[in-house]
């Protein structure tokens, strides 16, 4: 965990714990600044929460829980719109309650697919043919990485 990620933290942390004890770091330091009237108190309360959300919003790509039924296959040296592409998805596909989804990210296309977590078993029930056109050049857990053997 690095240190600005732990510095934040502390500080949401610390805010959660002011407004759920009902005071402030301002109420705490400086008494003159507490809200005077119960409308008061409660504006500043719904302030204070709504900084807090702000706050830990910001961690929310720390939290994201990670699919667990999902092998993410990245293929170098292809078009995206080359036809063996699409006989690749087509392929991975028809095997089973398996949805197929993909990007292009920086000259490499991304496929998500999503009903299996083992990226062997996906690479395993290729055809064939397919197998010999996308090579295998790493198989890891949920990660295959293929080059494509242009024809």
């Amino acid at each position: 965990m690095n240190t600005k990620f732990k510095l934040q933290l502390t500080a949401t942390v610390t805010a959660l714990l002011l407004i759920i004890a009902g005071t402030t770091k301002a109420q705490t330091t400086t008494p003159a600044n507490a809200p005077a009237t119960t409308a008061d108190k409660v504006s500043s309360t719904i302030d204070q929460a709504n900084l807090v959300k702000q706050q830990l919003s910001a961690f929310g790509p720390v939290f994201k829980k990670k699919p667990k039924d999902t092998v993410f296959v990245f293929i170098s040296n292809i078009k995206y719109t080359d036809a063996n592409l699409t006989s690749l998805k087509s392929n991975i596909a028809a095997k089973g309650k398996i949805t197929v989804k993909s990007t292009l990210k920086e000259g490499i296309v991304i496929l998500k697919v999503i009903g299996t977590n083992d990226a062997s078993v996906v690479y395993d029930n290729l055809d064939k043919n397919l197998q010999k056109i996308f090579e295998a050049s790493n198989i890891e857990d949920n990660k295959l990485l293929l080059e494509y053997k242009a024809q």
